[in-house]
Order: C-alpha cells, then structure tokens, then sequence
C-alpha cells in the first residue's frame, strides 16, 4: 500500500476531530481545493482507512447505563466464538463488540436503562454460553474520555489533549420522536447533509438543523468524528487495563481514567 503523506494525514487529523465540518473549512486547514480534498477523502474511504464517520452521543443523558463483559473462552471452535460474538453484536442494546487477544478473547458492552434489564441478559447469556466462558467479568462504566489521535499530526505542544468527557450524573434530558430519528442517522454517518436527513424523515431543513443544535447545545451530540483504521497507518492497538492501589495517585495522573473508566484513543 502507497504510504500516506503529510496532506492525508492532516484530513485523517481533522475529520477525527469533526468529520461535520464543511468541505471548506477543512480545505483551509489543510491548504488544499475542494477536488483535491474529494479525490483524497474518496481513496482513504476505498482503501478502508476511514470506516466510517461515527457521532459520539452521551447516552447517559439518554438515560442509558453502560455494562462491560470481559471474555475468556473455553471448549469453543472459531465457529462457536463467532456465533457468541455475533449473540452480542445482534443484541438490540450492543455499544461495541471486539474480539481480542490476550488476558481476554472477547470484549463487549451494552445500553441498559434499569439494573433488571441487565441481569435479564446476564441470565440469558449465561443460559446459552456459560459452558463456553472459562472466565467473565463485568463492571458498569460511568466515565469515559476520549482523546485528540496524536499519531496523525505533531501534536505535542497541545495542553490539552483530551476531546471530550462523558460522565454518568443521573440527569436526563427528554427528546422526542423526531431527535431520536435525528440520532440514529447521524450515529451511522456524521457527515449526512441536513438536506438528506430532511428529506428521509419528511420535514424541513430547517427543522433538522434547529433539532441538531438543539442536540447539541443540550451536550446531547458531543463530537462528530472518524473511525480511522490506525492498523492501515502502520500501527497496532492495545488495550491497557490498569487498577491503581492508591487513588491519591488519580490525582496526579488526571488524563489516565481509574478502574471503572476507560479512554477511546
């Protein structure tokens, strides 16, 4: 594969940050023209570099907990884990689903609004796979941060690297029929024009955009962002799980989540 160069890197840079912002604001930033920025937006897109255009929304204002199941298997074919990761992946309240290699094989979350919602599925779960789990562990998550990706671009002299914080408050905030529909089209694809939107729920443009700050203004809609395939730039992902003896020491580490919370880099 052709190595990637300074101007690709810098429109993987800031479609991560905001993917929503207009064609010409990132023409700018990168120093490039709309056909330029198109010609090397559609390659990253047809070499499955960018997999798509994600909207991080704060479901804990949606009134959703999260769960975490961490996985080790056991008496399992590649086809019986492939049938439980799709069990999970299928199930209506799936966050994410991995496969990993490791301490654990698979790693899972899910969206409940009550605790019996969750242990229903717990218990169904449980009733389908237990034989097949040499080893599970969930935890409920209340936190979660995610970060500016500092391999696209130098950006060592930021002070800040963090993109954004959700945090579990217990406040709600009511939407309605149409916010939702808003929602759930811009979670498969944050860069879908007002005018589409629009045009598939039947109501004005003006109507999408007025819900869509309204979202936003409300911490609803947080960021809209990039799913960047890092292992097509040359790089491995792993996942570091840390359990801190002493908690003062939270304090001096302040962009390295605690047990109970994780980070999105």
């Amino acid at each position: 594969m052709k190595e990637l160069d300074a101007i690709d890197h810098k429109i993987l840079y800031y479609m991560f940050l905001n993917s929503r912002q207009s064609t010409n604001t990132i023409c700018r930033k990168v120093g490039i023209s709309k056909s330029v920025f198109h010609y090397r937006l559609n390659r990253l897109e047809t070499r499955k570099i960018i997999r798509g255009y994600p909207t991080v929304i704060d479901i804990f204002k949606l009134g959703y907990s999260i769960y975490r199941f961490n996985i080790l298997m056991q008496f399992a074919s590649p086809e019986k884990e492939a049938e439980i990761a799709k069990y999970f992946t299928d199930y209506d309240n799936s966050w994410n689903t991995s496969s990993t290699k490791g301490r654990y094989d698979l790693m899972t979350a899910i969206l409940v609004k009550d605790t019996n919602a969750f242990y229903q599925f717990y218990e169904e779960t449980l009733k389908k796979y237990r034989y097949h789990f040499k080893e599970l562990s969930f935890s409920q998550l209340y936190e979660t941060y995610g970060y500016r990706h500092s391999i696209l671009l130098d950006t060592k002299a930021q002070q800040d690297h963090k993109a954004y914080e959700l945090r579990y408050t217990g406040e709600t905030t009511n939407l309605d029929n149409l916010d939702y529909k808003i929602l759930c089209l811009l979670s498969n694809n944050a860069r879908i024009p007002s005018i589409d939107i629009a045009k598939t729920l039947n109501v004005s443009s003006s109507t999408v955009i007025n819900h869509i700050k309204k979202l936003t203004d409300a911490g609803i809609i947080v960021k809209y962002s990039a799913n960047i395939d890092i292992q097509k730039l040359g790089f491995k992902t792993f996942i570091v799980n840390l359990s801190l003896t002493t908690y003062q020491s939270y304090d001096i580490f302040p962009t390295i989540p605690s047990s109970g919370k994780s980070d999105e880099r």
